[in-house]
């Protein structure tokens, strides 16, 4: 039968255009189905909370994130991944984006490429702070990355009142002007 939140069953969409038939548990993600039973990898997961983008794909022409999409909710829909975006004599530009493991790693291979008319997006932090690369502006807000940066301490730490010193340094007055330099917002 169907498949209906909570169960496995059947679920129908058309994935690029084609139509699928899938045997799934109703609540497993897009992202999964689509990378592991569709062999479609061009969605990514990356932050787990629908706010980076990696695995964004177009459902009925609204982009969703397909990690935080249960397949229950795609069923009778059209669902449009990178892959299904160009042809392959006239590639989309995202389907010749490079995906980078982090911010920094992604910077730093701009700051050593010779292409010309590359572009980059990622916190202003590591833009800033990656010689060769220069902030050109900021994203819309309602692509801005939410991103919260902590401090931790071993448990076992035999002196964590340094790790303490060490936080209180950083987010203290005397480092204000690195901060805002940085683009970091307080």
């Amino acid at each position: 039968g169907r498949a209906r939140p909570g169960r496995r069953g059947r679920v129908n969409l058309r994935v690029n255009g084609q139509p699928h038939q899938l045997d799934v548990d109703a609540d497993a993600r897009l992202l999964d189905v689509l990378r592991d039973a569709l062999g479609l990898k061009g969605s990514r997961f990356g932050c787990g909370a629908n706010q980076c983008g990696a695995c964004h794909v177009l459902v009925n022409g609204a982009a969703v994130a397909s990690c935080d999409t249960p397949m229950w909710a795609v069923e009778g829909k059209s669902v449009t991944t990178v892959e299904g975006l160009g042809t392959p004599e006239s590639p989309h530009p995202l389907q010749r984006a490079r995906p980078f493991p982090n911010g920094a790693t992604a910077m730093g291979a701009l700051a050593r490429s010779t292409e010309a008319g590359l572009i980059g997006c990622t916190q202003i932090t590591e833009i800033k702070y990656t010689e060769g690369v220069s902030l050109v502006g900021l994203l819309p807000k309602e692509f801005e990355l939410a991103t919260v940066y902590s401090a931790a301490v071993c448990s076992r730490s035999a002196q964590p009142e340094n790790a303490a010193a060490l936080v209180k340094l950083l987010s203290g007055s005397r480092s204000a002007a690195l901060r805002a330099a940085g683009g970091f917002e307080f």
